[in-house]
């Protein structure tokens, strides 16, 4: 999706795992942004996280992402992009533990008409 100045994007990501107990789930980075690599918003799930935040089999989890351009920002011919990086296993993770993407939904607002 082409990014707009003066556009607020919402993306909400839905994960599942495999794993029946949280504890075994891997640390894990969801990342929206541009292109470019210049700017970025990310959120980190870690595996000793509180347990109700790491998705489950049968119990997956929602995570929501915003995304602003910075004022000033030339967006021109720019892309957003979304990302699911896996970051580590631990001793007290699964070493084949797998997360499944099950939805993504983007929206945006536009910050002019506020």
């Amino acid at each position: 999706m082409e990014i707009k100045p003066y556009r607020l994007y919402r993306v909400e990501i839905e994960l599942e795992s495999d794993q029946m107990n949280a504890t075994l789930v891997p640390s894990f980075r969801l990342r929206v942004g541009d292109d470019t690599y210049e700017q970025w918003t990310s959120l980190v799930v870690a595996d000793q996280t509180p347990t109700p935040l790491l998705p489950t089999r049968g119990n997956p989890r929602k995570y929501v992402l915003y995304f602003q351009p910075a004022p000033g920002t030339d967006t021109q011919r720019r892309h957003l992009h979304i990302a699911l990086d896996l970051l580590s296993f631990t001793p007290t993770t699964h070493p084949t533990a797998t997360l499944y993407l099950r939805s993504v939904r983007l929206s945006t607002l536009n910050l002019n008409t506020l």
